[in-house]
């Protein structure tokens, strides 16, 4: 009885109930707990890593999507991590090469910034 009201109303009526659903279930950034949107990243990069081109290019993609995921994970920009990392990592010792960690290149990083007087970033 439903659908053929439906059907009888025209698709006018269909195409705004489906919006208002729609626009319910997106909502915004704010209202997606953390662990969806992770598991949303998580399911995309799947689909992205099918298609890395050989098996060096899927290792790389690994890599940088462990240390996006790490860098997340400690409230952390990850692109001022990663320029930071391609810009004193070819000049750093080899046998000190933990310090780039996340972790503790966050910890560094906020001791270097307060040395220097600099305020830390806002969280939101």
């Amino acid at each position: 009885m439903l659908a053929l009201a439906r059907k009888r109303t025209g698709k006018r009526v269909w195409h705004k109930s489906k919006k208002r659903r729609t626009r319910k279930a997106t909502g915004s950034v704010g209202d997606i707990p953390a662990r969806l949107l992770e598991m949303k990243r998580v399911v995309l990069n799947r689909k992205n890593s099918l298609f890395v081109g050989n098996p060096r290019g899927g290792r790389t993609a690994a890599i940088l999507a462990s240390l996006t995921s790490s860098c997340r994970r400690h409230e952390m920009d990850p692109q001022l991590y990663f320029m930071q990392l391609l810009m004193n990592l070819p000049s750093w010792p080899a046998n000190d090469i933990d310090a780039w960690l996340p972790d503790r290149w966050k910890q560094t990083h906020a001791a270097r910034r307060a040395a220097l007087g600099i305020p830390a970033p806002a969280t939101t």
